[in-house]
């Protein structure tokens, strides 16, 4: 903050007297436009004392909102299949273009006809013969369209739409008809969409059913540690470098650093990772994970994400898993670092089995108890989603009132027991104090320091408040109030230029004898 002081003062001395040693020079008319020393002191005392602080605390405020600002996931289910259906009507004979057509998209052109007013302006300039004072003239002009009227094929358009408990909704981007309902008992062309969307019956149909699609969006956060300079609380390993061109660190989400959304109205994301690890059904694997994280997500806010590693690559679980959390939490991956709501869990695998499990969370302290659960029950499970992971089943209610239902599976998995019932997963405050019984972080905020390229806007800033102060001061001479002030007036009394008008034309010559006497250097 000192150096950015000490900058900015530098900044703000020399712009102000290049303002009022070197614009002069390049001034036409000597004395035309100057700044006083005291103009100059006051805009320096201006500029160090009101804008400095002011641009400093509102650029430091936006600045660590902007280094705050991570991504993570948040899980939830879908909550209701919505049908809307838009009465269609014909098109008549009104005052536009679209009173003619229906209502509808789906329509046809008639054999009647209507008559509407269109229109169109055309615009005129006109200058006086020294090309001032110039004048625009707007004409509208009016006339008389004949056009068709259209019906609608069918009575009724229908439209769907999908909602989740994450806030988001699917609107299907087409209008369905449905066979019997032609307009006036017309037939109903073959290329019309027809009947309810193939999507929208399967998600009604899992929703009646009470076993809602889980789904995963993209939400932002602050996150008070990773946007800190306080290396201390950040995990680092030697071994990264190394596993990397080993390639066994996986990204945290497929295609994380891109798009990590897909599939159905952009609402799933891969988070189970295969390491030399084959298995007969990967999309089971990520179904499951699915499932399970929308009832951690709907009921905890958590979020898991699973490596299943051949445990022949690895010769220390612990340092594996450290090395993945510090390249999950590294600038590799920007604002998409794994979130301080994730649950990392690692699995070591040789055949069909679990030979080890270790876990961690993307903070640094918190659910030690969930995690030393995990690497107790992990090992020797069979490897299958339903072993490893579970399915449970979870519900959102309507009704604000009501609480989630989640439901576990008749034999849990290993990670559906332990982290949903038997230990259950804690959020961590990111913003909670010290004070407050809690680990906290928020101490952690005074230490965020705005980036390079952010100080110097903000010093620039500074910079062009100050010359604008400047230049305002010398041209309304904003200081004339002071005494021995020498307004515009007196200047141009004092000024050795001499005005003249010649055939109209205003010029200005300059005095010999008036710039000598003012100078002193000759009696006059």
């Amino acid at each position: 903050m000192i150096w950015a002081l000490l900058i900015t003062a530098a900044v703000v001395v020399v712009s102000g007297l290049a303002l009022k040693f070197f614009v002069p020079l390049l001034l036409i008319e000597e004395d035309a436009w100057h700044i006083e020393w005291r103009e100059f002191i006051a805009g320096l005392l201006v500029a160090l004392t009101v804008a400095t602080p002011l641009v400093f605390v509102i650029g430091k405020a936006l600045s660590t909102a902007d280094a705050l600002r991570y991504e993570e996931f948040y899980n939830g289910v879908e909550t209701e299949a919505l049908p809307y259906a838009e009465d269609c009507r014909p098109g008549y004979a009104g005052d536009s273009e679209a009173s003619g057509h229906s209502n509808c998209r789906y329509e046809y052109k008639t054999n009647q006809t209507y008559e509407w007013t269109d229109s169109y302006e055309t615009s005129s300039t006109s200058c006086d013969i020294k090309g001032e004072n110039c004048t625009t003239t707007t004409t509208t002009h009016y006339f008389q369209v004949t056009d068709y009227i259209y019906n609608p094929y069918a009575t009724k358009e229908h439209t769907y739409a999908i909602t989740d408990s994450l806030g988001g909704t699917y609107n299907f981007p087409t209008r369905y008809v449905k066979d019997g309902e032609g307009y006036e008992g017309g037939e109903l062309p073959k290329d019309l969409p027809r009947g309810d969307p193939k999507e929208w019956l399967e998600a009604k149909q899992r929703l009646d059913e009470g076993n809602p699609r889980p789904v995963t969006r993209m939400f932002s956060y602050d996150n008070y540690i990773l946007a800190s300079q306080d290396d201390m609380l950040k995990p680092y390993s030697e071994d990264v470098e190394q596993f990397l061109e080993e390639g066994i660190l996986p990204e945290h989400t497929a295609d994380i650093r891109t798009d990590p959304l897909h599939g159905f109205n952009d609402s799933f994301a891969d988070k189970v990772s295969f390491v030399g690890v084959e298995v007969s059904n990967e999309e089971a694997w990520q179904d499951s994970l699915m499932s399970f994280n929308a009832a951690l997500g709907s009921e905890l806010r958590g979020d898991l994400h699973l490596v299943l590693i051949d445990s022949s690559l690895v010769n220390s679980p612990t340092d594996y898993l450290n090395a993945l959390k510090a390249y999950w939490l590294s600038e590799d991956f920007g604002r998409r670092a794994i979130a301080k709501n994730a649950i990392i869990v690692v699995a070591g695998v040789s055949g069909g089995t679990v030979d080890w499990g270790i876990a961690s969370t993307g903070m640094p302290f918190g659910n030690e108890v969930m995690l030393q659960g995990i690497e107790n029950f992990l090992p020797d499970t069979a490897l299958t989603p339903a072993d490893v992971i579970g399915n449970p089943h979870t519900v959102m209610p309507l009704a604000e009132d009501s609480e989630v239902q989640v439901t576990l599976s008749e034999n849990p998995g290993v990670l559906e027991r332990v982290v949903l019932k038997d230990f259950p997963f804690a959020r961590a405050c990111m913003d909670c104090k010290e004070e407050d019984g809690e680990i906290g972080y928020a101490d952690l905020v005074a230490e965020i320091e705005p980036e390079p390229w952010q100080w110097a806007i903000m010093i620039s800033i500074v910079g062009v408040l100050a010359l604008g102060f400047w230049f305002a001061a010398g041209y309304y001479e904003l200081f004339a109030w002071l005494p021995g002030f020498k307004t515009k007036k007196s200047k141009e009394e004092d000024s050795p230029y001499e005005s003249y008008d010649l055939y109209g034309t205003s010029f200005k010559v300059k005095d010999r004898r008036r710039s000598l006497r003012r100078r002193d250097k000759y009696p006059y």
